[in-house]
């Protein structure tokens, strides 16, 4: 029961990351500003044509209003899952119409990155008090690695700093979640580096 509880939780997650600013007339300026972000980079990663961005858009903002009517709904879960399968079935097949076969690929490859991170947030199950924290900290240490990244220091340099942005990102999660969600956050660090080393070995 647990298992299927949190298959509908991610999949509702899934779509609802944009739902929440599907109607911009609502939105404070911290919210546009989030809402412009994502779709920039999604048009960015897919490469969009100016005649692509409009369609994309709404067919973006359309379905997240669907998920989030959806979500508030008072249907039994079962009902809900049923119906968000529906919407995201609508929703790609929409998709595929308006993208080129090889933006759909690195579409539908961004859906099944975000799953897993979104996946990941589920596993951690963070509080109501630990949520604004955990993002603060992910966001502080987000913006320092980009700064490291595109610095002009040597890769020696590069190297001994980002270890110590790691350390103190480890030590400040570490202070703020339980021993099982460190655990957990600390699988999760080692698999994404895992998978960076691969990029680079693929790479040369």
């Amino acid at each position: 029961m647990k298992t299927s509880r949190n298959i509908i939780t991610i999949l509702l997650l899934t779509l609802f990351n944009v739902a929440s600013y599907a109607q911009e007339r609502q939105l404070t300026e911290e919210q546009k500003e989030k809402l412009k972000v994502h779709l920039q980079k999604s048009f960015e990663k897919l490469d969009l044509s100016e005649e692509q961005k409009p369609e994309f858009k709404a067919i973006t903002k359309k379905y997240a209003l669907q998920v989030k009517t959806l979500r508030n709904s008072n249907e039994s879960k079962s009902a809900k899952y049923n119906e968000l399968k529906s919407i995201i079935s609508a929703k790609n097949k929409e998709m595929k119409a308006l993208l080129s076969a090889d933006q759909y690929i690195v579409y539908e490859a961004t859906q099944k990155e975000r799953r897993k991170k979104l996946e990941y947030l589920v596993k951690l199950d963070l509080s109501e008090e630990q949520k604004p924290k955990f993002e603060e900290i992910t966001k502080k240490y987000g913006l320092q690695m980009k700064t490291l990244k595109t610095s002009g220091k040597s890769k020696f340099a590069k190297y001994n700093e980002l270890k110590s942005i790691i350390g103190s990102k480890n030590k400040e999660m570490k202070a703020l979640l339980s021993a099982e969600q460190f655990k957990i956050y600390k699988e999760t660090q080692r698999e994404i580096q895992k998978k960076i080393k691969e990029k680079r070995r693929n790479r040369n």
